[in-house]
């Protein structure tokens, strides 16, 4: 009998390393998903900060002719905007 309590404890303990073997996979697995999702999303920051950088590259020229469209090709968004009506009022003199 003493056996058989002693052969039941070893297996439980095998069955529990087993099952912490198993959580630490799934939590390394975790681990690389994310990685790679943050390795995805500075790859993606990367390729858009080369096409702003290029944009404005191709754009400078236009900086002399007509500055402020310049500047609203460059910032668009809440700078562009402000830009914008500063041209508006700029008319409207």
């Amino acid at each position: 009998m003493r056996e058989a309590y002693a052969e039941i404890r070893e297996l439980e303990w095998a069955l529990g390393r087993k099952t912490m073997e198993v959580e630490i996979l799934r939590a390394a697995q975790e681990i690389i998903k994310k990685t790679r999702r943050c390795a995805e999303n500075a790859l993606e920051m990367l390729r858009e900060g080369q096409a702003a950088a290029l944009r404005a590259q191709m754009a400078w020229p236009e900086a002399f002719k007509d500055p402020m469209h310049w500047y609203q090709s460059v910032c668009p968004g809440e700078h562009g905007r402000r830009a914008q009506g500063v041209r508006r009022d700029q008319r409207d003199v």
